[in-house]
């Protein structure tokens, strides 16, 4: 179509010639017959030696309408127009096809479980949809029910849930945009965790079961519970045994209370949580070592209000606890959250303790949560 164009529009436009112009052509300059056009003076005539005068009737025409240069300037023209389409319209087209900005991400669970994948788009329009497709990217015969998506500043984020299966199996989205059009994410590989299956061996009933820490060396194991810590012996995996429990109201412990909300072990060292009676009052830290299969007291140090999740550092030298610091059930919140660092590097019985509070990122509160972090409660 566009050779076509450019022939027509290259070729000479025809020009009409008047019966006296074919005859004088070859005179175009010169002082022509006054006779042959009495309404024309001689000093009319003269001017036209640069326009040849054609005579139709009684008008007179400009020849130069049919001027060859117009040969010249109409397919620039048309030229310009066919480029400026074919640049133009497809830039505009262009402008506001989505971009994916975060990747689902390849993952492994648990056969049988679950794990989440998500996607992140943005596009000059806020119309974005996600669809995904279980296989191949590109290929749509296997959609996906069940994501959600939501709206976010300047486009869309998509999470699909997806169950694990006995093989590695790739997920993919498609984002499109009502106007601007679509664009594939990369795949994303679900895969079970290499060959890890749980087959139980044995149970037992205890006093509460929460949490749980062992030592593999003198295969005990210990457990949390509301009336003190249970101690199992587990020697024997498909016959444990229950060794004992230690109440920590009792001497040389002389504690408020009787409840266990987390327990640690490592390298034969036992770390115990242990809350004030008084909810909003400081909590407690036993320290144990093990010795013939019996726990020995080296030290019991304070800590944070209410610790929970206790644990040793790689190296075994502290012991950390998250001092949570709950609202009590009045609604009141007197007590605040703290970390507390248990230095063991000089020895258990040794033991130091520092607690770190937050209230110095108070007044930063508006800002960390603009920057992303969690924060369940307004400070103030």
């Amino acid at each position: 179509m566009l050779l076509v164009l450019l022939f027509l529009t290259s070729r000479r436009l025809p020009v009409r010639r008047s019966a006296y112009q074919t005859e004088t052509r070859k005179q175009r300059v010169g002082i022509l017959p006054a006779t042959r056009f009495p309404n024309l003076t001689h000093a009319t005539l003269m001017k036209s030696r640069n326009r040849v005068p054609e005579v139709l009737g009684n008008t007179l025409m400009d020849s130069r309408v049919n001027s060859p240069r117009w040969c010249v300037i109409l397919p620039i023209l048309v030229w310009t127009v066919l480029i400026l389409g074919n640049v133009l319209l497809p830039v505009e087209a262009m402008a506001g096809v989505p971009e994916i900005t975060l990747q689902p991400a390849s993952t492994s669970g648990l056969a049988g479980g679950t794990v989440r994948l998500s996607a992140t788009a943005t596009s000059a329009t806020p119309s974005l949809t996600c669809t995904w497709y279980k296989g191949a990217v590109g290929d749509i015969t296997n959609p996906v029910t069940g994501a959600v998506t939501s709206a976010i500043a300047g486009g869309s984020s998509s999470s699909l849930v997806v169950t694990v299966g006995a093989s590695a199996i790739s997920y993919w989205t498609r984002v499109a945009d009502a106007e601007a059009g679509t664009v594939d994410s990369a795949a994303a590989t679900v895969a079970p965790f290499g060959g890890l299956k749980f087959t139980p061996l044995a149970s037992l009933t205890l006093d509460g079961a929460e949490i749980s820490a062992f030592d593999p060396t003198s295969k005990l194991m210990f457990t949390t519970s509301n009336v003190g810590l249970q101690i199992v012996n587990v020697a024997n995996i498909q016959q444990p045994v229950r060794a004992g429990s230690i109440n920590f109201t009792s001497s040389p412990y002389l504690l408020s209370s009787t409840d266990i909300t987390s327990v640690a072990a490592f390298g034969g060292t036992v770390a115990v949580s242990v809350p004030h009676l008084t909810k909003q009052n400081a909590g407690s830290v036993v320290l144990f070592t093990i010795s013939g299969g019996t726990l020995v007291h080296q030290k019991t140090v304070t800590v944070g209000v209410l610790p929970d999740h206790i644990c040793f550092t790689s190296d075994g030298k502290k012991v950390l606890t998250a001092d949570e610091g709950e609202m009590l059930t009045d609604g009141s919140d007197p007590a605040m959250g703290t970390v507390s660092i248990i230095d063991l590097s000089s020895g258990l019985s040794n033991a130091t303790v520092r607690t770190a509070n937050f209230e110095s990122f108070d007044s930063q509160a508006a800002a960390l949560l603009a920057q992303g972090v969690r924060i369940f409660q307004d400070p103030t």
